[in-house]
């Protein structure tokens, strides 16, 4: 007997972990695509001139809170 909760078809992802090797730092510039320099609040991309926070230790890696620097120290 058909449930009526169950009208619509029901699907499953199944994904499989492969062997590839895993970054150090997997974590790139959004915008150039590029590499970051970590600091102790902040990621910075030599390529595009951005930092980004890094708050609670969750980085914030949105344009929205992008913060242009031209020389990080």
């Amino acid at each position: 007997m058909k449930n009526p909760l169950n009208e619509k078809t029901t699907e499953a992802l199944i994904l499989y972990k492969g062997n590839k090797t895993i970054k150090e730092n997997p974590l790139c510039d959004p915008i150039s695509k590029g590499e970051f320099i970590k600091g102790k609040s902040s990621y910075f991309s030599k390529d595009s001139f951005l930092a980004y926070p890094i708050v609670e230790d969750i980085p914030c890696l949105n344009m929205d809170h992008a913060i242009l620097a031209t020389k990080y120290i």
